[in-house]
């Protein structure tokens, strides 16, 4: 179910360029959308929009169904949340009270408030002991968090957030992104993300959409973004930060070969030709599905027990990338992939992940 829906939305602020151009875009209950796009593409437009901070010159903007023109605007602004980079916490009020405030517009008593506070502190990471701080007390990537409870405290089933780690460390930032995706597997809210930062969209993003001078270039999932080879913006934009992003996310499960010889030795054969026809140096050894070693042409030509050696293994939903260190770390040829009780999946080679990737989205 769409629950917000633009619908041939153009915005002019009357200095000749539109802000936004004839877009047309759905987003659905539980989606995380990482809207990207260079400066002036109407990634923040497009979120005041949502929230009826301003008006589309033409075209509608629906919440819920209801056109936002329809909407009482503090009935609408309960149901979202809202997170800048600034994060404009109250200097003069306690954390407890920052993340209150809205509940406090809206009457709700104060023990039933501070009890949210206290819930909400700890979801986003911090102590029950800074509710009592100011936010002086606290270091920017902590009043991020704030932020972040703050747009929280009434339950509203979207958030927005208008590049909220961009002034942050990047070491703080990735515990933030981390955070944040804890969240949205809880609550599963609906979110909507401005970001310039390509890995940051790919990271967080269950959707992408990509803006260009207000239009649309594309709408999808990281996999549509990743294997979409034919727009020439699409991939002048993303270039050679979408595959060290999308290896960043994507779980090397989707990058194996499930087809590379094995020796079981439940059902031991001469291997030898087929390592020689195939060039093949190494063999994952298996025993009732489990992944025990391997058999190394270059220890000995001959197989046997004595024969097999441990190796390096990763489990399938590690990332591509942590499999790509394991291998420049090690200098692995193959990288054999199992589960959580060490059933063999397959192997991870450098060499094959692109195309097993493809593959797989096929």
């Amino acid at each position: 179910m769409a629950i917000v829906k633009f619908e041939n939305v153009i915005k002019d602020y009357g200095d000749g360029k539109r802000a936004l151009d004839n877009l047309s875009l759905e987003i659905n209950e539980g989606d995380f959308v990482t809207l990207i796009g260079p400066s002036g593409c109407g990634k923040t437009t497009a979120l005041k929009l949502i929230n009826g901070l301003i008006s589309p010159t033409s075209g509608k903007v629906f919440i819920n169904d209801k056109e936002i023109n329809k909407w009482n605007k503090i009935d609408l602004r309960r149901k979202i949340g809202y997170v800048i980079q600034q994060v404009g916490l109250f200097p003069h009020l306690s954390i407890s009270e920052n993340i209150s405030y809205v509940l406090k517009i809206m009457g709700i008593e104060k023990e039933k408030r501070k009890k949210r506070a206290s819930e909400l502190i700890e979801l986003v990471g911090l102590n029950r002991s800074d509710l009592a701080k100011y936010p002086a007390e606290l270091s920017g990537g902590q009043q991020q968090r704030v932020g972040v409870a703050r747009a929280l405290a009434a339950d509203p089933p979207i958030i927005l957030m208008d590049e909220p780690f961009g002034a942050i460390d990047e070491i703080t930032r990735k515990k933030l992104q981390d955070e944040l995706l804890n969240i949205q597997n809880k609550l599963n809210k609906t979110i909507v993300f401005v970001t310039h930062d390509i890995h940051e969209a790919m990271k967080l993003g269950s959707k992408i959409i990509l803006l260009k001078k207000g239009k649309l270039i594309i709408s999808g999932s990281r996999e549509d973004i990743f294997f979409n080879q034919e727009d020439n913006y699409l991939n002048e934009f993303f270039g050679i930060k979408s595959f060290t992003s999308y290896a960043d996310v994507a779980n090397v499960g989707s990058a194996i070969d499930k087809r590379y010889p094995i020796i079981d030795l439940k059902e031991v054969k001469d291997n030898t030709k087929l390592i020689v026809e195939r060039d093949i140096k190494i063999l994952p050894v298996i025993e009732d599905g489990k992944y025990i070693g391997a058999y190394s042409i270059e220890n000995n030509f001959v197989f046997n027990r004595n024969n097999i050696i441990s190796t390096n293994t990763i489990d399938k939903n590690k990332t591509i990338m942590e499999a790509l260190e394991i291998q420049f770390r090690f200098g692995s040829s193959i990288l054999p992939v199992i589960d959580s009780e060490n059933n063999y999946i397959g192997v991870f080679q450098i060499n094959k992940a692109y195309d097993s990737m493809i593959k797989e989205a096929n």
